[in-house]
């Protein structure tokens, strides 16, 4: 019992200091009006000062719902084209997409964070009218609308490792297709139950084919650029896909399918080994994942419905955005290095 409490008035802490925190920074952007310019004249103190401004933003599109709070600056975009742009960073710029188009990654990784926003929002507040398919099909029009350079193609990879944006480019798809995971997520039938691939519904094939590109696009931009993604939104990102690879496994007596679940699995499960190796976030985030993965391939485990509808719903909403218990005496780094997984069902 003084365990629960103490877990509860951990959890109420880093809440309340979340708060604090996004509170103090948007009063800091309101006070000194950043990101605004002076007589129209666009500096490079400027686009810095408008970057730090989108980054409080896009932290509050990607991690204000998972403490239930609402976020305090209004969406905006991050325009990174022009001779400021050029001055801070001359390796990082984007080419132009079209003659007289100019297109950055980050733009498309702001807009699509509002996305996630409001879907995650309308999933707490309004889980009985959620618009889902108002939601698709803004993802959709907005892969309708991407320019051939930053479709998801795997020639692109090579394209962005040569412009130095591939670890932008990357995370602009994993974000999108974990928003899409989200809209189909909770119309996964759980338990799982045995489908052929004639009988599966179209959610479940959905939530599926996210999951691999998920693992695919991890899977390609190790082999081409031997690179990680190590922002805390992965972490919530490959935990979404990790359930949806146990639901698959668990729903298939398929070989094919079950072998290249499994494969996904550890291409997966290997990422964050490697990541664990110089961002701590992962150590918690790789190691309670791989206690979730134990658990829920356990039959028992769907026998109490409220128990495993409360551990995948805290496993999603929280598991990606937390910290690792923090020791003193091991610098957090208190969790046994993950064997390789060969996921299966039971």
């Amino acid at each position: 019992m003084a365990h629960l409490f103490t877990l509860s008035a951990i959890v109420e802490l880093s809440k309340r200091f979340n708060c604090y925190l996004q509170g103090f920074a948007r009063n800091i952007v309101s006070l000194f009006k950043l990101g605004s310019r002076h007589n129209g004249v666009n500096t490079p103190a400027d686009e810095i000062v408008r970057r730090l401004v989108v980054t409080i933003a896009l932290m509050e599109n990607l991690f204000t719902p998972s403490i239930n709070i609402e976020r305090g600056l209004s969406p905006m975009a991050l325009e990174l084209s022009g001779e400021p742009n050029r001055a801070i960073n001359p390796k990082s710029v984007c080419g132009v997409a079209e003659p007289g188009q100019t297109l950055s990654i980050m733009d498309e990784i702001m807009h699509l964070s509002d996305i996630h926003y409001q879907v995650r929002r309308n999933l707490q507040t309004k889980p009985a009218l959620s618009p889902r398919q108002d939601f698709s099909g803004t993802l959709q029009k907005w892969q309708d609308n991407l320019p051939s350079n930053l479709k998801l193609a795997p020639e692109n990879f090579e394209y962005h490792k040569e412009k130095f944006s591939l670890r932008r480019y990357a995370f602009m798809h994993l974000l999108q297709l974990h928003i899409q995971q989200l809209l189909v997520f909770e119309q996964l039938q759980w338990p799982p139950v045995i489908h052929s691939a004639f009988t599966r519904n179209t959610s479940t094939a959905k939530a599926c084919d996210q999951a691999s590109g998920i693992a695919s696009i991890v899977n390609l931009l190790w082999h081409t650029a031997q690179m990680d993604i190590h922002n805390a939104s992965f972490g919530q990102i490959v935990t979404t896909a990790q359930v949806i690879h146990v639901h698959r496994l668990l729903s298939t007596t398929d070989a094919n399918t079950i072998a290249s679940t499994q494969s996904e699995i550890i291409t997966l499960q290997d990422c964050l080994v490697r990541v664990k190796g110089h961002c701590r976030l992962f150590n918690w985030v790789a190691g309670q994942l791989e206690w979730f993965m134990h658990i829920c391939t356990q039959r028992d485990f769907w026998t109490d419905e409220g128990a495993w509808r409360s551990v995948i719903y805290d496993q999603l909403m929280t598991l990606g955005t937390s910290f690792e218990r923090l020791d003193i005496e091991t610098g957090g780094k208190c969790f046994p290095e993950p064997t390789t997984l060969h996921a299966g069902r039971v």
